[in-house]
């Protein structure tokens, strides 16, 4: 009976030491797909998706916001 409740303890810090892991690991993963998502790799400038959602997020907002952008071609 001792040793079944002792492997059973056991087992249970496993799977629970296992599945923080996996927690950390899968935030961890999600945050570099974000970050990912919102730059540019060669540049590491944001794109226009990131800007598309802060201006969003500007109207939403009832504060008044000043807003720039810079649009310049390399095409010519």
């Amino acid at each position: 009976m001792l040793f079944w409740l002792f492997n059973s303890l056991i087992v249970l810090g496993f799977v629970t030491l296992y599945s923080r892991i996996l927690i950390r690991m899968i935030i961890a993963s999600e945050e570099e797909l974000a970050e990912r998502a919102n730059k540019d790799r060669l540049t590491h400038l944001y794109n226009r998706h990131f800007m598309m959602e802060l201006l969003k997020e500007a109207y939403v907002d009832d504060e008044a916001y000043y807003i720039a952008m810079l649009v310049s071609s390399t095409n010519g």
